[in-house]
């Protein structure tokens, strides 16, 4: 071997030492701020105030607004399902579910059968797209006391 290849082969050597602690350090600063985010959703889900959970994980007021926005937000490949799909994906019992939409609580679309059109009632729907519009909209515009009351 050449004393050029010897030199390449450490140049490529000390290149690759290099490389794998970047990476390493890289990614130890992923998971750092992976676990962070874990950390602050799990207070979050335990109620420990927005103000606190910002001062303990140092988290932006953007990421802060994203876990939010992601927290309330109902998300399934349609935009609008049946009661039953909306109540598992809420995480609510049907019949809550159900109380909210005759007190006019969601927004709901009524299917009818196009053969049976003078049948009076037909399938109601929940129309998710609304639904995490309104929430968002009261998480922003309303104070925080009135909308943690009902969020």
């Amino acid at each position: 071997m050449t004393i050029a290849e010897q030199l390449e082969a450490k140049g490529y050597q000390l290149g690759q030492q290099d490389g794998e602690q970047k990476g390493y350090q890289l990614g130890r600063q992923d998971g750092v701020k992976e676990a962070t985010r874990q950390l602050a959703k799990q207070l979050l889900s335990d109620g420990v105030a927005r103000e606190n959970i910002k001062r303990y994980t140092s988290l932006s007021d953007r990421y802060e607004d994203r876990m939010i926005k992601n927290d309330y937000e109902v998300k399934y490949p349609l935009d609008a399902v049946s009661v039953e799909k909306f109540s598992e994906l809420l995480g609510k019992p049907e019949t809550a579910v159900r109380k909210m939409i005759i007190n006019n609580k969601l927004p709901v679309v009524e299917l009818t059968d196009p053969e049976a059109a003078a049948a009076r009632v037909g399938e109601r729907w929940v129309v998710i797209s609304e639904f995490n519009r309104r929430v968002l909209e009261a998480y922003y515009n309303h104070p925080a006391e009135e909308r943690d009351a009902w969020l």
